[in-house]
């Protein structure tokens, strides 16, 4: 609750004040010590004469208006659609990152000689998937990880050979 000048109320604010007899309720209740009301020590700087009776008249003609604590808050109804609307611009701008499966990735090697295979094409098998994939230039091959038990048989060549 604050008590305003009539002159100084903000836009918006007149649709949240108390009737002239509930604000001297209210005011009376401030001034004998019970609650605190912002601006009442504003209305007694401003009076000429230090007395209570003084300040009541003045709340009771409507000088002064007691507002209430929904005049301090703001109505976010009318903007709540075009911030909706900003936050789904700025989710579609910038994606969140989406997670990569994990890949087994492994390196071929000749058996026999111990020696990395290049570049060369693989039939693989991995937990029922399969598939013909290539060995890189460095001699990693990637499968994708079904689970964490699995096997991978890899033959050298494609599914037909």
């Amino acid at each position: 609750m604050k008590l305003v000048h009539r002159l100084r109320l903000k836009m918006g604010e007149d649709n949240y004040v108390y009737s002239p007899a509930e604000a001297l309720v209210l005011v009376k209740r401030a001034l004998a010590g019970h609650r605190k009301i912002e601006g009442l020590a504003e209305l007694r700087r401003g009076s000429m004469v230090f007395h209570d009776r003084y300040v009541w008249q003045q709340v009771e003609r409507g000088e002064w208006l007691l507002t209430k604590p929904e005049a301090r808050t703001f109505d976010w109804k009318d903007f709540e659609p075009e911030a909706r609307h900003r936050r789904a611009m700025a989710a579609a701008e910038n994606p969140p990152p989406q997670p990569i499966p994990p890949k087994l990735i492994f390196r071929l090697f000749d058996s026999e000689t111990k020696e990395f295979i290049f570049s060369r094409n693989y039939f693989g098998e991995f937990d029922g998937e399969s598939g013909d994939r290539r060995v890189d230039a460095q001699g990693f091959g990637t499968f994708p990880v079904i689970s964490k038990r699995s096997s991978l048989s890899v033959r050298l060549g494609n599914r037909y050979q």
